[in-house]
């Protein structure tokens, strides 16, 4: 069966870029924080606006006609709706950045933002809910849990940089607020705050939601100029780095899906280089040389030994089919052995596959477990069923009375380790006894008691 996945990505991805970028919401909010005059709040409703987008890309592919036999395996969601989350992570983490550090800047601290890792078991978890709902659709648990999760990316973001500026010896500020509509929540109402961070008064569970939460998550960064911890030296780039930052903006928002995608790859290798210093750089690039140059003599060598690796090729073929003809006669020795032994024993099969001799054919009879479990109404009688038969048996009806009837009759004992059923007899009719006490419908009384009399005469 072909992998039908890339191609559902391929379509969740055009769908979703086709309706993002056109949401006349989000352009409202593109062109706030390309003016730095967006807030945390237009953050909330941009994270919004995209998990619903998605679960509308979502719902689209997600279809009968799409997926195999018409379902939504796990593995086809995994590498559908992973990357789809990762691709809103970077959206929603690229947009706070711009956000936090106009705040930086507004409240003097010349900090650039910190970007939170994405969230790789919380996507696993939506991929495999998605695959029990076979697919998201508006109002379902997975449509619910894709909103949650990307909306989670602007909480994960906010909490990151509140720990950054905490460690840097910062006072930042965060609140939640509560909008509690026509349908109020204790949960998120017990954690409305606003105040400083990480302190006694703040709830701990401010950053949980629950699927279909609302609250907004907003912080302030601390008045005052911001200095390296180590160095002691203030920041004085920051206007550099904000002014390209918002070309950057400019410049994606006038691309097509793919180029916004090779500039993002561009600026990512970009960003990889600046890690580096100039020596660092060349001794990397020498090694990615020789690792090429490596490459190609292996390449060589194969070709070299391509004649050794044939004949071993031929050789595993020889044995495999020395492999195959000794199982042949291994069958054919098999057989004659079963001949054999069914002319020294004559024996009688009974209707699971299971023998006897044919001189204790009459023993063998219907195994009842089924239909008693279906017929019995109480946990009772169901707990006796379970612990009296076996599923196997082809002794009678299956049952312990009719096994210890057999044993007693033809002194062959069937019990583990060769010993005989008559404990377990005893044990039974102690259950019974404690069974029949207890309130149960009239229908399974009478079963059990039928069974009480048949365990006390092979007692």
């Amino acid at each position: 069966m072909n992998d039908v996945a890339p191609i559902l990505l391929e379509s969740v991805q055009k769908y979703f870029d086709m309706w993002f970028y056109a949401d006349k919401e989000v352009k409202k909010i593109y062109k706030k924080v390309q003016n730095g005059t967006a807030t945390f709040e237009e953050m909330k409703r941009f994270s919004e606006r995209a998990g619903y987008i998605l679960n509308k890309a979502l719902e689209a592919v997600f279809t009968a006609d799409k997926l195999p036999d018409g379902k939504l395996y796990q593995n086809i969601a995994e590498k559908v709706i992973t990357p789809m989350l990762k691709q809103n992570h970077e959206l929603i983490s690229e947009a706070c950045g711009y956000v936090a550090d106009d705040m930086n800047k507004a409240a003097g601290i010349g900090i650039t933002a910190v970007t939170a890792t994405f969230n790789a078991g919380k996507a696993e978890t939506v991929a495999r809910i998605a695959s029990n709902c076979n697919g998201v659709k508006a109002g379902n648990k997975a449509a619910q849990l894709v909103e949650n999760a990307v909306m989670s990316m602007v909480d994960d973001f906010i909490r990151v940089n509140l720990e950054f500026q905490k460690e840097l010896g910062l006072a930042p500020r965060i609140q939640r607020i509560y909008h509690g509509g026509k349908n109020h929540c204790e949960f998120c109402a017990s954690l409305q705050y606003s105040g400083e961070y990480n302190v006694p008064e703040m709830p701990d569970g401010i950053f949980r939601r629950h699927r279909s939460c609302r609250c907004t998550l907003i912080y302030s960064p601390q008045k005052g100029q911001y200095q390296d911890p180590w160095s002691k030296k203030e920041s004085d780039d920051y206007s550099k780095l904000v002014s390209e930052q918002r070309a950057y903006l400019s410049e994606l928002d006038k691309m097509s899906p793919s180029e916004r995608k090779l500039a993002r790859n561009a600026r990512k290798r970009v960003q990889r280089r600046s890690q580096y210093s100039v020596s660092e750089w060349a001794d990397r690039k020498a090694q990615q040389r020789i690792i090429a140059e490596n490459r190609a003599a292996g390449k060589e060598y194969r070709a070299i030994t391509q004649e050794k690796i044939l004949k071993e090729k031929d050789v595993q073929k020889k044995i495999r089919k020395e492999r195959a003809e000794s199982l042949v006669s291994v069958e054919k020795s098999t057989k004659n052995a079963i001949i054999k032994m069914q002319k020294a024993i004559d024996f009688f099969a009974g209707p699971n596959g299971k023998i006897l001799p044919r001189k204790y054919a009459k023993w063998i009879g219907e195994n009842m477990y089924y239909k008693y479990m279906q017929a019995a109404e109480g946990e009772e009688a169901k707990k006796y069923i379970r612990t009296a038969y076996r599923k196997t048996s082809l002794i009678g009806n299956g049952g312990t009375a009719d096994v210890r009837r057999f044993e007693k009759q033809t002194r062959i004992d069937l019990g583990r380790n060769n010993n005989n059923h008559a404990k377990k007899v005893e044990d039974l009719i102690r259950q019974l006894e404690k069974s029949l006490m207890k309130p149960m419908s009239d229908k399974d009384r009478l079963f059990l008691e039928s069974e009480l009399a048949k365990l006390k005469q092979v007692k």
